[in-house]
Order: C-alpha cells, then structure tokens, then sequence
C-alpha cells in the first residue's frame, strides 16, 4: 500500500479539539492526534471539498489552519448558487461530530 507523504504544517501544532500537530498531505489537512484506545483522530479537511466548490471557493493552507485552530475562517467573494451574487462570510466549523460540519454566519446580518 502507498503512503501519502505528510508535512507537518508549519508553526501550527494545536488542533483546536485535542491540541495535537496538523499535517498537510497532498490531498488533505488533517490531525495526527489518537484517543486512549489508539483510534486516530477522524478530523480532515479535504483540499478538493465540495461545500467550497459549492460556494465558488477552494481549501487553502490558510483557511483550514485558521478552522483547525480557531474554528472559524473569513471568506470574501463566495458565490451564490442561486442568484451568482458575490457575499462574505465567517465560515465556522464543528468539529464534534464524527466529520466536520460547516456553517456560515453573515457579518452585520
């Protein structure tokens, strides 16, 4: 079986859930961390994310650090699929659950 390479993302080691380092692979960020019976940490931010497709965006380095650390992320210039209208957002992110869920909260709205 091929391993992807892992690359420690630089200056950030404290997943905001379970303070353990952050990797960047090729097609993913992801946490390192395992629980007391050696179950490694379901969190991961997929590059290639259908919820950013969705809004006309991508997962850059910069926004899954700031998820990952502070659980929440600015976004500029995000699309609407309904009416093509550009808007800004707080993306903010669960991380309770089994997978990360995603929800937008709107500035001054």
């Amino acid at each position: 079986m091929y391993r992807l390479p892992l690359y420690p993302v630089a200056g950030i080691v404290n997943f905001l859930r379970c303070g353990n380092d952050i990797v960047e692979t090729q097609k993913t960020y992801s946490c390192l961390g395992k629980d007391a019976e050696g179950k490694r940490c379901p969190v991961t931010l997929w590059k290639d994310n259908k919820f950013f497709a969705a809004i006309g965006k991508k997962m850059t380095k910069a926004t899954a650090l700031a998820l990952l650390t502070k659980g929440k992320a600015p976004l500029k210039d995000c699309v609407s699929q309904k009416t093509g209208k550009k808007y800004d957002c707080i993306l903010t992110c669960d991380f309770t659950g089994e997978h990360p869920a995603f929800h937008m909260e709107f500035p001054g709205g």
